[in-house]
């Protein structure tokens, strides 16, 4: 495959072109149907609708009305959510950050962090993305600047047109429940039992499953004794694909024996109506349960919001969950 380097200036020039006609048609479609602001940034998803968005408004409205909306309208910048321009320059070696709203006066520096964990010249490598493919993902790690530590970051790009400067932009999403972003001290059971939400909740179930990917069985003894998974009315639970209690942190037992998550060998009568749950997750592979268990902060029945997720142990696929009381 031939690099940006090694490319002539008009073959450069028609794949910038290229790109540019391309761009504006998807952003067209994806702003049409889902136009998204900063503060509602989740998924990958969401960022690329995002990103389509602002390359739209600086099709409509031109790069200075664009520069100041992306610093100033809330609904381009929030938290670690926002619009982010550099220079479209052959290496990456001397591009400008043209937008940065985080730190305006980092704006126009060209010395960038070319190193991250993952290897050199991550900037090259957003370079390539666009000049091949006319936009896309890059990985790499980033400063969080609602955390200020370094983490995974998954951005979407786009080529523009940057007053006459051939450039690009794009946004990211920094999502704690990525295998390598999946911290301790950022996805915790105090956490989530602390402020509970679907959103930390999910984060909890989906690092709790990379846990049994990685260890199978021995995961168990963890989630039992680690309190990193286990906090007041927080704990992880496991359940087969015929419904049957696998291991839980709950540490409730009635005659030394753990109490199962719900019915069969549990707690009362199906809270389910005949329906098959496990069957559900399985087809699913990631699903909301909302039933009645017993609450171990209280000993008592409480109304409870869980999240399963399939994943396999040893070649047996199981449901890793977790969940949170409602009041």
């Amino acid at each position: 495959m031939r690099t940006f380097r090694n490319a002539s200036l008009v073959s450069k020039a028609a794949i910038f072109c290229t790109a540019l006609l391309v761009a504006p048609a998807q952003s067209e479609a994806a702003c049409a149907e889902r136009s998204i602001a900063a503060s509602a940034v989740r998924t990958e998803a969401d960022v690329e609708a995002f990103v389509h968005c602002a390359h739209e408004l600086i099709e409509e409205v031109g790069v200075d009305a664009a520069y100041e909306l992306f610093h100033n309208d809330p609904r381009w910048k929030s938290g670690p959510t926002y619009i982010f321009g550099v220079e479209l320059i052959p290496d990456g070696s001397k591009a400008r950050s043209l937008l940065f709203p985080p730190i305006p006066s980092r704006e126009h520096w060209t010395t960038f962090d070319r190193t991250d964990s993952f290897g050199a010249d991550r900037q090259a490598a957003a370079v390539r993305v666009i000049e091949e493919y006319g936009g896309g993902w890059y990985y790499y790690t980033f400063r969080n600047p609602a955390t200020g530590s370094p983490a995974p970051k998954a951005s979407y790009i786009l080529p523009v047109d940057w007053n006459g400067t051939p450039a690009y932009i794009g946004s990211g999403v920094y999502r704690r429940d990525f295998p390598g972003a999946c911290e301790r001290e950022e996805v915790n059971a105090a956490g989530l039992s602390a402020e509970p939400s679907n959103a930390k909740l999910r984060e909890f179930v989906r690092c709790a499953a990379l846990q049994v990917e990685a260890r199978g069985y021995f995961a168990t003894q963890m989630f039992r004794s680690d309190e990193r998974w286990k906090s007041g009315s927080v704990y992880v639970f496991g359940v087969d694909l015929a419904g049957n209690h696998v291991f839980t942190g709950r540490g409730l037992a009635v005659n030394g024996v753990s109490l199962a998550e719900w019915t069969r060998g549990g707690l009362a009568e199906d809270p389910f109506v005949g329906r098959d749950v496990a069957a559900i997750g399985d087809a699913f592979g990631e699903i909301f349960l909302y039933y009645d268990t017993i609450n171990p902060a209280t000993g008592s029945m409480g109304r409870k919001v869980s999240i399963v997720q399939r994943v396999t142990a040893y070649g047996i696929p199981i449901l890793v969950g977790a969940g949170y009381f409602v009041e």
